[in-house]
């Protein structure tokens, strides 16, 4: 079961219908760092009554006051604590996330904790701007002013965790993901512009760099169980499926595994 749990901070009320459209969750908890006398918990009542009526299939939406500072150890404490004493209550649920860019950094911090310690599985969302000029790459800027925001998965570590186990796991689909960052590493301005891969294009940059020839099928057939891994290395472009692109966990995994400047010699 998926509980989605907003920490109630800027745009963040916004966004809470585009990521319920991704997730598909059980149940919404709301939260804020004031305590249950104070104008902000009156308004988020309000909010929480408003989705409560959108959402009526729902089986739980709820709000917690918080009732702490917005330095990062106190809000880092009680967002994990409240994330804790509800999953002692609902053992099987996944917690996700929705922090804006903006947010106090102490939800983060409450997060990363969380993935780190605690068996409890946690993933979180950050939202991003699509109309800040100075900060949208232009192949991401559309000038929508009806869509301005959008929201991205940002890894944890209980993520890498599992990313490296099942690498670690699968060899063969080790070597071909190190064969994507080594073809990302080989111009970086790809990484920037978050450029699309195919197949046949990882296939080109073994050749040239490796002079290994590996047939189109078994190579496919690795990236496809990269694709399909329950945390994301890489993902498929909608609009054509045989196309790709790093995720900001891929990268990171990437990293982390030294996959950056080796290719390790595994058969595949």
């Amino acid at each position: 079961m998926r509980t989605l749990v907003v920490p109630l901070f800027g745009e963040s009320p916004a966004l809470i219908s585009d990521l319920v459209l991704q997730i598909n969750p059980s149940r919404i908890i709301l939260c804020h760092t004031s305590t249950k006398n104070e104008s902000t918990h009156l308004n988020a009542e309000i909010l929480c009554y408003s989705l409560r009526s959108k959402y009526g299939e729902m089986e739980d939406i709820s709000v917690i006051p918080l009732g702490c500072s917005e330095f990062p150890l106190a809000l880092g404490e009680a967002f994990s604590s409240l994330v804790i004493n509800d999953s002692k209550n609902n053992p099987n649920n996944e917690y996700h996330t929705l922090i804006t860019h903006n947010a106090p950094v102490g939800y983060f911090f409450g997060l990363t904790m969380l993935s780190i310690l605690n068996p409890i599985p946690v993933s979180c969302y950050m939202s991003y701007n699509n109309l800040d000029v100075s900060r949208t790459h232009p192949k991401d800027f559309t000038g929508d002013l009806e869509q301005w925001n959008g929201i991205r998965q940002m890894p944890l570590f209980n993520q890498f965790d599992r990313a490296r186990t099942w690498l670690t796991g699968n060899k063969g689909a080790t070597k071909v993901f190190s064969y994507i960052i080594g073809w990302y590493n080989e111009d970086r301005e790809r990484y920037k512009e978050r450029s699309w891969f195919g197949t046949s294009i990882i296939i080109d940059y073994v050749s040239r760099i490796k002079n290994e020839e590996i047939k189109m099928s078994t190579m496919s057939s690795q990236i496809g169980k990269i694709r399909d891994m329950a945390d994301k290395l890489i993902e498929q472009n909608e609009g054509n499926s045989r196309e790709y692109r790093i995720t900001p966990l891929g990268r990171s995994v990437g990293w982390i595994m030294g996959l950056t400047d080796q290719y390790p010699e595994i058969k595949i």
